[in-house]
């Protein structure tokens, strides 16, 4: 509610704000933390496997995930993929819920009514949740 000071309730609209803090805040630790490194790419290639060769966020709808781009090991761009690996999902008041995608492909929530601050802590310190390793 306008000019009442309190906090959208559960299920209200996703505030621009917050949506920029979420984004400043995932190019921050993508930039500083996750950023592929050449010589992970040069080992994968080697070994043919397929590899990270960026990292980056994405809004679909009211969640926010992290995504890593992979090359297979012939290198044509055109084969690129793109794994969600971490969900950020808006639950209400500017609260997300914490999930890291399974090998079966399905969501595993970790933790609900987190901050964004919090979501960030966890992603960062708990491996779970890392886009690349």
């Amino acid at each position: 509610m306008r000019g009442t000071g309190r906090l959208p309730r559960r299920g209200d609209p996703l505030a621009q704000t917050v949506r920029d803090e979420v984004t400043r805040q995932a190019a921050e630790l993508l930039r500083r933390r996750f950023r592929p490194s050449s010589e992970q790419e040069r080992q994968a290639r080697a070994h043919g496997f397929n590899h990270p060769i960026e990292v980056f966020g994405e809004w679909r709808g009211s969640s926010f995930y992290l995504c890593v781009r992979y090359r297979t090991p012939r290198g044509r761009p055109a084969e690129d993929f793109v794994v969600r690996t971490t969900r950020l999902k808006h639950v209400g008041r500017g609260r997300f819920e914490l999930a890291y995608r399974r090998h079966n492909d399905r969501w595993q929530p970790v933790y609900s009514e987190l901050t964004v601050d919090r979501c960030f802590a966890a992603i960062e310190s708990e491996e779970i949740f890392w886009p690349s390793t």
